[in-house]
């Protein structure tokens, strides 16, 4: 697949779980729901989410020299103060020219001070306060739109909620941009629509964002949260997105979906959009990463700056 020239590149990860629990934890920390969080990364998680593989993949990606990375949540365990710190050196350390980041139900797995935990993120979420969502970054006429779904929830629950308020901003800013023509890509921890995930794990609001979505459009839609790639084009009429899921970035794949991330490459026509996506995935017999999908999405321009898209795929 030939990426066009002047094209713009992004790429997407999501659901690092980077941060290392026995640098951290201690007693007073296994309380409520991060009791059973710390025994889910004892027997399994610390073994399947490893640095190393994550490392490759930053080592596959920088390459590529994306002009931003888009990274849809997750990047702890249990939310801890100092989980955050291990995480805003890892994001510091990058080689990337942007990084933009949401939040994910594992960073906000018990209540925590914003002071204390996402202020530490704030050169990468683009935000001050947890009301300050959605976030907008533009790469030329293509717009990051990130949202927040993360709050603490009860035991054996991973939900995810957008609240009426952050809804109603969504949609303003979702229409403004559809009237400036821009390409819309929306960044959201949890899959975003209904039925695409199990009730504890779902976004309680999904019926209320396709209603936004329906109403103003958008062209893309990227989450997490189920550690596996996947690419859908839910049934909303002329402004059905394509939405993408991405895997664990950090995931051996012996419990799971191995580690993949995507990349795409945006160019712009006199008649719309076209959109290359490539799955690279975790191939742990040979220690690194390679192409697992390809695909390539075009978008005729519709009325009021919003596109209609039709998609073409090819797998490999």
């Amino acid at each position: 697949m030939a990426e066009a020239a002047g094209a713009v590149r992004f790429a997407h990860l999501s659901d690092p779980h980077l941060s290392d629990l026995a640098e951290v934890v201690r007693p007073r920390h296994l309380l409520g729901k991060r009791a059973f969080g710390f025994y889910s990364w004892l027997r399994r998680r610390r073994r399947e989410h490893r640095r190393e593989v994550l490392a490759a993949l930053v080592a596959d990606l920088a390459p590529w020299r994306p002009q931003r990375v888009l990274v849809t949540g997750d990047l702890t365990h249990l939310g801890l103060p100092a989980e955050f710190a291990q995480v805003r050196a890892w994001l510091a350390s990058l080689p990337f020219a942007a990084v933009s980041l949401v939040p994910g139900n594992h960073d906000s797995y018990a209540p925590e001070p914003w002071a204390a935990t996402y202020a530490q993120w704030a050169e990468w979420l683009g935000v001050e306060a947890p009301d300050g969502f959605p976030t907008l970054a533009r790469l030329g006429r293509c717009a990051f739109v990130g949202l927040s779904t993360a709050h603490p929830s009860a035991p054996g629950l991973a939900v995810g909620t957008l609240g009426a308020a952050q809804l109603a901003r969504l949609e303003r800013t979702l229409a403004a941009l559809g009237a400036e023509g821009c390409f819309r890509v929306v960044l959201i921890h949890h899959p975003p629509f209904p039925g695409m995930e199990k009730w504890r794990k779902r976004l309680t609001d999904a019926a209320q964002l396709a209603a936004v979505v329906e109403r103003v459009g958008a062209e893309l839609v990227l989450y997490g949260h189920s550690h596996r790639f996947c690419v859908a084009r839910p049934a909303l009429g002329s402004h059905a997105p394509v939405v993408v899921g991405a895997a664990s970035a950090s995931a051996r794949g012996e419990h799971a979906e191995a580690a993949s991330y995507n990349r795409f490459a945006l160019s712009e026509a006199e008649d719309g959009w076209r959109l290359e996506l490539e799955c690279r995935r975790w191939d742990a017999s040979a220690g690194g990463f390679a192409t697992a999908d390809r695909r390539v999405f075009t978008f005729p321009a519709g009325p009021q700056g919003s596109c209609a898209a039709i998609a073409a795929s090819a797998s490999t």
